[in-house]
């Protein structure tokens, strides 16, 4: 008797514990407008990173599931990504429908200070793009696909070296994130890009416009926020190869990919190998020691549960680019007898998490990186090495109250060590402790959305002094930069085609140690440069405005803007006292000398774009997008400001093949 009662409990317990592991679920079938099924459409829960796609029939089934509101996102190439929001509770069916794609308005935007939403609903500009667009519009490296973004652009300083610019500004006005650790790698110097292999990113969104509200100082001109690839769904095992080859440097380039998932448990490898000889031109033929070589490996390992994710990412960045200094004899030809070099090592290791709850979530991430960078003007002597160790870390709190209301708060920080180790100097050794706190509301509405934030950030900044020949080469210098960062939004939604959005924002930036602390030459730029320890902090007020149509027949959109900067920070070019160029002399040789100053400057402008898509041909696309930056300085003899891009007019006319084969994908013609 006594067995049978142990016995009935237990099937009652087990009936109970299946009921609650299968109550929070999401099925059913995706299909096109005429009711056919989509074969491989991907079913996808930012927040948790995690997901399905559908089967032969078009049938979906997510298991396990926590019970809470969440956002959806249901795509296939070839059609308009759709978005809803859903509050899981127990097993719920749900069947969804996709357009032919015309529009990319229903991409989602997960990095930011409020949980996953719809893009056109950001009050700030913003562009995300999917692999795919990576891999059509690849480039030597990662920033010249990005350049194809309206409103972005590049500087170019070498092979295989492109720095972003982002409406004007870069260098350390632009701040690059990678899984929510930013990427620190001597970003003030001229002669090497992102240490990030293109190959390891399966999305990028980027921000216009002040994002110090999110990220602390450096983010005064805009966000590029980088992903990793996401886990294959449970119980799967894929791999990829990719290979790239481009005729005018004979650049060669092999990446493979390895992933796996057991039940939640999942990771994935990726390596590259890249090598590219001299470039040509129509004046030189081949230009000498123009070559560069890369070598890179980065991973993932991790779990995926209903509670959320916990991902470990790791990777490391070798790149050996050569340095074409253009030296020629007599008769014009190259001098061949010195060929400097660089060699640039970043080793990166970052920890997320986002615990997830019934009224809201928890994401943390902590991440570690080592930069070395060093420049050979002989084969065996290194002259400049630096050695740059970074700790970041971030915690955010999201919580929803109610249907209307989402907070946000949390804190980030950096702590930051540089030290030379070679034998020669520009900048002292440096020390960098970063602490910021901010608190974020967002009330959205059915056809109104209102979002505010504010944030405080202290950056203590520290070097230490050298003294060379019984003479100080640098002094101790402790400084520190306290600033308020802030931005309110405001966006109306008069129906699912339109869209009115404005955003107020104030950002900053700390002086870098080039700025506060150089002395000596940079050999990317022949020039000798002298820092300005007296600098004060950049800030900047920006009016962001934004308008989005979508027609049957025609989309528009419209970004303007306009951004007011305070200690604008450039170098100036010194005078002799005879009214010459101020010359310094180093190793013999004299060379221009520059210091570092700050004034007012204003840039103005904004991205506009038409594109075509005749209806029912919503494959075809004939799109016009137009890009301009305008700037000044207001208080110098020099209006001008640097790496302001020219006005920008690109046409793309582009056929979508719409071939019913699920053997051929991907298809077009541009």
């Amino acid at each position: 008797m006594m067995n049978h009662r142990y016995l009935l409990i237990f099937t009652i317990a087990f009936s109970l514990s299946l009921k609650i592991i299968a109550q929070n679920s999401l099925s059913g079938t995706v299909t096109d407008e005429s009711g056919q099924p989509i074969i491989g459409a991907n079913i996808f829960f930012p927040d948790l990173k995690t997901g399905t796609t559908t089967d032969l029939d078009g049938h979906y089934e997510v298991q396990h599931l926590p019970a809470k509101k969440m956002l959806v996102q249901v795509s296939y190439v070839g059609y308009n990504t759709l978005t809803k929001t859903i509050d899981i509770q127990g097993a719920m069916t749900m069947d969804f429908v996709l357009e032919e794609a015309h529009l990319e308005a229903r991409e989602v935007v997960v990095t930011g200070l409020s949980v996953s939403q719809e893009k056109r609903r950001s009050p700030v500009s913003i562009d995300v793009l999917k692999k795919d667009f990576l891999l059509q519009n690849g480039g030597t490296n990662l920033v010249d696909a990005l350049t194809e973004v309206a409103g972005v652009s590049a500087i170019g300083t070498g092979p295989g070296i492109s720095k972003p610019i982002i409406r004007g500004l870069g260098y350390n006005r632009v701040l690059v994130v990678q899984d929510g650790i930013r990427q620190e790698g001597q970003q003030w110097g001229d002669e090497h890009g992102l240490e990030i292999d293109g190959n390891a990113v399966e999305r990028v969104e980027i921000f216009r416009g002040p994002a110090s509200l999110m990220y602390g100082s450096d983010g005064l001109g805009g966000v590029i926020h980088i992903e990793s690839p996401h886990p294959v769904m449970k119980g799967t095992i894929a791999g990829s190869v990719n290979t790239a080859y481009q005729t005018n440097n004979s650049q060669r380039e092999v990446s493979g990919f390895l992933a796996a998932n057991a039940n939640g448990w999942n990771g994935y490898l990726i390596g590259t190998l890249k090598k590219a000889d001299d470039y040509q031109n129509a004046y030189d033929g081949k230009v000498f020691n123009s070559g560069f070589e890369e070598r890179n490996a980065s991973g993932m390992l991790g779990v995926n549960r209903k509670w959320g994710y916990s991902h470990l990412h790791f990777s490391s960045f070798f790149q050996q680019p050569q340095l074409p200094e253009g030296e020629r004899n007599p008769d014009g030809s190259f001098v061949t007898d010195e060929a400097p070099y660089q060699e640039i090592t970043h080793h990166k290791i970052g920890w997320n998490n986002n615990f997830i709850f019934r009224h809201s979530s928890l994401k943390t991430v902590i991440g570690f990186q080592q930069n070395i960078r060093k420049e050979f003007e002989e084969p065996d002597v290194a002259g400049l090495v630096f050695d740059m160790k970074t700790l970041t870390y971030d915690l955010k709190h999201f919580i929803v109250k109610s249907e209307d209301w989402e907070f946000t708060y949390g804190f980030s920080g950096m702590v930051q060590d540089s030290k030379n180790k070679g034998e020669e100097y520009l900048v002292p050794d440096y020390s960098v402790n970063d602490l910021g706190g901010f608190a974020y509301a967002r009330h959205p509405l059915e056809q109104w959305e209102l979002s505010a934030g504010i944030r405080y950030d202290n950056r203590s900044f520290s070097t230490d002094e050298l003294v060379e020949d019984g003479e100080t080469r640098f002094a101790a210098l402790d400084r520190n930069f306290g600033n308020v960062s802030g931005s309110i939004g405001l966006g109306w939604f008069p129906s699912e085609k339109a869209a009115v959005k404005l955003n107020l924002a104030r950002g900053f930036r700390s002086p870098n140690v080039a700025e506060l602390a150089s002395n000596g030459v940079h050999e990317g730029t022949f020039r000798y440069e002298l820092g300005n320890d007296e600098l004060e902090a950049e800030t900047n007020f920006e009016i962001d405005a934004g308008f989005d149509l979508d027609l049957k027949h025609i989309t528009l959109t419209a970004n303007p803007f306009f951004n007011s900067i305070s200690n604008y920070i450039f170098l100036e070019k010194l005078a002799s006292v005879n009214g010459g160029d101020s010359l310094s002399i180093s190793d013999g040789t004299a060379y221009s000398t520059f210091k570092f100053t700050q004034g007012k400057a204003q840039l103005w402008g904004g991205e506009f774009s038409v594109d075509i898509h005749p209806h029912p041909y919503d494959w075809l696309h004939f799109k016009n997008t137009v890009s301009v930056v305008l700037a000044k300085q207001l208080d110098s003899d020099n209006e001008h400001l640097p790496f302001i891009p020219p006005a920008k007019y690109q046409m793309e006319l582009r056929a979508d093949l719409p071939l019913k084969s699920t053997a051929i994908r991907n298809s077009y013609v541009e």
